[in-house]
């Protein structure tokens, strides 16, 4: 589906704009601007003038226009199991903070390990194997998924759990450079 036909029918939905959108995994959680390549293919319907009824389609594009949903585990884990970010507004208030406080254990030991895991992985590769981490655009140094690995001359873009090390994790700071920005350790 294009943005505009998105907006067409969000404006035919709900014309005055006040209703809260729900996407079937969860909560919108915000929308970006992609690569057509990032995450694989993208998947939408199609209908031509050769065929009346909708066609599915998979096809690799130039951009698309990712919608990023997110449920209440996933916000949990999002956050690092910060309960405080939670407000339960539900019929069973006690279930549902329960079923909170359960999953927030769960994740802080999930987390734990994933980073020290990742950080394992991206310090090796950022410290003994000496490349370099930059952001071509100075425009978008504090974004996600602006940021490449770079080496004798060719870059590799970052996978977000990288990102999240360079930009959230308090250990690099930005330098400009004359055509990009670095990002080097504090």
């Amino acid at each position: 589906m294009k943005s505009k036909e998105l907006i067409k029918q969000l404006q035919e939905a709900d014309p005055t704009g006040e209703v809260e959108v729900y996407g079937c995994a969860g909560a919108i959680h915000f929308i970006e601007l992609m690569p057509g390549y990032w995450d694989g293919t993208c998947e939408y319907f199609e209908q031509s003038k050769f065929f009346p009824e909708k066609m599915f389609v998979t096809d690799k594009l130039d951009q698309k226009i990712l919608i990023r949903e997110i449920n209440l585990e996933e916000f949990i884990f999002t956050v690092g199991g910060d309960l405080s970010r939670v407000i339960l507004n539900v019929r069973d208030p006690e279930r549902w903070e329960k079923k909170c406080e359960e999953y927030t254990k769960e994740v802080k030991k999930i987390i734990k390990e994933l980073n020290d895991a990742q950080f394992k992985d991206f310090m090796q590769k950022f410290i003994i194997e000496k490349f370099e981490i930059i952001c071509p655009d100075k425009t978008k140094a504090d974004k996600f998924h602006e940021q490449y690995w770079r080496k004798d001359g060719k870059l590799d873009k970052l996978c977000q759990g990288d990102c999240v090390i360079v930009l959230k994790s308090g250990f690099f700071k930005q330098i400009e450079d004359s055509n990009y920005i670095k990002y080097v350790l504090k």
